[in-house]
């Protein structure tokens, strides 16, 4: 699937840069042309598989999500058409990083020899991926797994979901009526979640947080160095790390607790937008747009500390793992930085 799937995106993304006289598009001269089986302006996309002429008012105003011509999924970009697509969230694992366009179909990249770039071909309302497994709810709350599935992490389970989170063996979720749900590997009794009505969840290492929907903090499962006790306040969000875990309050300010070998949990000040936590690193969105990035990322192989520096922008989303960020910027475009041993820092 990812051969089948990315490379018409590759390339289609190459030809954006191209840029094509505005009067040349498909269906340009007469709508007609959306419907006569050929390629009239030459950029490799006919009649209802071109954005073109469903702009133009064919197609019955669809959009495509690919079911013109299921081999190469929802269409990109049309290189003629003067489009802007852009990206919205991203997440990034140990070795992959997931990213979703506007309309909430995905894309995977880098290690994939365990079959964690094989996303569902839907469209997302949010996802996550750890190392070798992938979740992800569509629009309608339904969840979609893909990848390693040796503990049932990746069985994606029955029911309406608003919020899902990926670990490494384990997936945790929320359900409709504000339940969380854990399965896969119980390491630490992590599977087994306090009663409550919850508004999101994060898995950790060994240990998952939430956010309740009051706003308290509420963690379970392996305790080391405090990564699991959360100084009481009113959160918007909990990001679980590996031997870490950063919250954001109610008023945006970043607060970590947990190891701080690297000065992960020496937050700044700052009013955050978005926060994401890595092995040893976390990196946000302030409220101006400009990325901050604190701790440490490491290198896959050998653990050598690599430069967390993010790039400079500005900025609607970002996550970090071991080795890595990436980030989406207000333009849509995504920017990462980082090791790159499987391509994870290598968009299409």
């Amino acid at each position: 699937m990812y051969l089948k799937t990315l490379l018409p995106f590759a390339i289609g993304s190459a030809l954006c840069l191209l840029g094509c006289g505005t009067d040349n598009k498909e269906g340009a001269n007469e709508l007609a042309e959306c419907f006569d089986e050929e390629d009239n302006d030459g950029d490799g996309l006919v009649d209802c598989d071109d954005a073109d002429c469903i702009t133009a008012g064919a197609c019955e105003g669809k959009v495509d999500t690919g079911e013109n011509n299921p081999d190469k999924g929802p269409e990109f970009c049309d290189p003629c058409e003067g489009s802007t697509f852009a990206w919205n969230k991203v997440v990034t694992g140990e070795e992959v990083t997931c990213a979703l366009d506007e309309a909430g179909w995905g894309r995977c990249w880098g290690e994939g020899s365990d079959g964690q770039l094989e996303i569902p071909e839907v469209q997302f309302s949010e996802i996550d991926v750890w190392a070798d497994h992938g979740c992800g709810l569509d629009l309608g709350g339904e969840m979609h797994c893909w990848g390693t599935n040796d503990f049932g992490q990746a069985t994606p389970q029955s029911g309406v979901f608003t919020s899902v989170s990926t670990g490494d063996l384990t997936t945790c979720a929320v359900r409709e009526d504000e339940s969380i749900h854990c399965w896969g590997v119980n390491n630490n009794t992590i599977n087994t979640p306090p009663p409550g009505n919850f508004a999101s969840v994060s898995v950790g290492f060994n240990h998952v947080c939430a956010v309740s929907t009051t706003g308290e903090g509420v963690c379970w499962g392996d305790n080391s160095n405090g990564k699991a006790t959360p100084p009481s306040e009113v959160y918007s969000v909990i990001k679980a790390g590996e031997s870490h875990t950063c919250g954001l309050v109610r008023s945006g300010r970043a607060v970590c607790f947990g190891s701080n070998n690297f000065g992960e949990t020496d937050s700044p000040s700052a009013v955050f937008t978005a926060l994401s936590t890595g092995h040893s690193s976390v990196a946000g969105v302030a409220v101006d747009g400009s990325l901050r990035t604190w701790g440490a990322l490491h290198n896959w192989d050998s653990f050598e500390v690599l430069d967390i520096a993010a790039p400079e922008g500005k900025f609607k989303d970002v996550s970090v793992s071991r080795q890595n960020g990436c980030a989406v910027s207000t333009e849509g475009q995504l920017i990462c930085w980082g090791g790159n041993s499987s391509g994870q820092t290598n968009p299409p």
